[in-house]
């Protein structure tokens, strides 16, 4: 039994030794996003990503995501439309000052860097299961997630039934990682 329990050990810190924790740098990270209003495309974004990535060199599977953004900072270039979207209908960020998203499993995919990263989304208090592709690069002190989905935003009750509104928002980011100090 304690020859077990020295091999368990041995394994769980060998793991530990090749994954390093990482925070994102948010001057290099974009998380932007699009969506059709009146049939004209609107494009924003969200600033203040932080959080943490677990990331394990040797086996990136292992690795994990967990970040957030302050949903106060949407920003689509129009002031009025922003102050807007911060209302109760929208993201209510008096209530919900967080976006969340918390990876479960990540999976290598065919090709250079490629992974299938699924994971819980929480917006305005409402978490769903979403999955996406990303690269993931590490560049020495620096690891970068590169990728995109599109959501559902009534799925996570942001707004309501519209005409001119699409319920499909496009996703894209970038978060640029460097080693937690």
């Amino acid at each position: 039994m304690k020859k077990f329990r020295l091999i368990l050990f041995t394994i769980l810190m060998s793991n530990a030794l090749f994954a390093q924790k990482f925070v994102p740098i948010e001057t290099e990270s974009k998380i932007k996003f699009t969506i059709k209003n009146f049939g004209l495309t609107v494009d924003g974004s969200f600033s203040g990503v932080k959080g943490n990535v677990l990331y394990d060199i040797k086996n990136v599977e292992k690795s994990e995501i967990s970040l957030s953004l302050n949903s106060e900072s949407v920003n689509t270039n129009n002031k009025e439309r922003d102050k807007h979207l911060k209302k109760e209908d929208y993201f209510d960020v008096e209530k919900f000052p967080k976006i969340l998203f918390v990876s479960t499993k990540i999976t290598k995919k065919e090709g250079l860097n490629k992974y299938q990263i699924t994971g819980n989304l929480t917006i305005k208090g409402t978490t769903k299961s979403v999955q996406f592709e990303s690269i993931i690069t590490n560049n020495n002190s620096k690891v970068t997630l590169k990728g995109a989905l599109e959501i559902n935003r009534r799925n996570f009750k942001v707004g309501s039934n519209s005409l001119v509104l699409s319920d499909n928002v496009k996703l894209n980011f970038i978060v640029v990682n460097t080693i937690d100090q």
